[in-house]
């Protein structure tokens, strides 16, 4: 599935010859305004901004644009977080393909990128990017406060399938208890002796001017013929 990065897409077709085996393709279409951004309440001010309020909902899902399918090149996504007074935001990644050079995740060397902040409008030096396949260990991101900024980043050159994440609002008793289940799932267990023997489509439809367009194809045979998306 593609999504193009503005509100124009061409889709070409060329063929050398005609066969009456090859059927070509059939393919369907869609103009979108939430990026294929299933949940949180889009942001006007932007084209890609996303915000998820603890009132609202407590725990939920988030992905890059037209997950599962490729993302958009040259598209910029931000999704921010508001808690409340206390709480921290949890986010966890369940998918994680950003096309990028780790571990600096640079645009210098072209690499695609999903950024994090605890200011609104400011890089959060502390904080690392992350791209590529990320490793477990750098899944789980937390913020300081109650507001949290996830950024998405693509550039011109490659594309992937990106990022599926869920994130949580959590206070100071959801930590704790959290802290203490983890602390006895590495306690030492009592063994008892015995005798006996011992295991996130709601596609709006706008204008055309503020909308994105998905192809989807369905069917595709095509002999020496080239597909080419612009």
């Amino acid at each position: 599935m593609l999504m193009s990065n503005q509100h124009t897409m061409i889709v070409e077709f060329q063929s050398l010859h005609s066969s009456k085996f090859i059927t070509g393709f059939k393919a369907q279409y869609s103009f979108v305004t939430n990026f294929g951004i299933k949940e949180g309440q889009q942001d006007n001010r932007g084209m890609c901004v996303f915000n998820y309020q603890s009132a609202v909902k407590t725990s939920g899902e988030f992905t890059s644009p037209n997950y599962n399918g490729l993302y958009p090149r040259n598209t910029e996504c931000h999704y921010l977080f508001y808690g409340k007074e206390r709480e921290r935001v949890q986010i966890t990644f369940i998918d994680f393909d950003v096309d990028g050079l780790t571990p600096r995740c640079e645009e210098s060397t072209n690499s695609d990128y999903v950024s994090f902040s605890n200011f609104a409008e400011s890089e959060d030096r502390k904080m690392t990017r992350l791209c590529g396949s990320a490793p477990v260990e750098k899944r789980e991101i937390w913020s300081d406060g109650p507001f949290f900024r996830v950024i998405f980043k693509s550039n011109e050159m490659y594309d992937s399938t990106g990022f599926q994440a869920i994130y949580q609002f959590k206070g100071p008793t959801d930590e704790e208890q959290e802290f203490n289940s983890r602390k006895n799932d590495y306690a030492p267990k009592e063994q008892k002796r015995n005798s006996g023997n011992s295991i996130y489509n709601s596609s709006a439809t706008a204008s055309l001017e503020n909308s994105i367009v998905i192809i989807s194809a369905s069917l595709l045979l095509l002999d020496y013929s080239i597909l080419v998306f612009l």
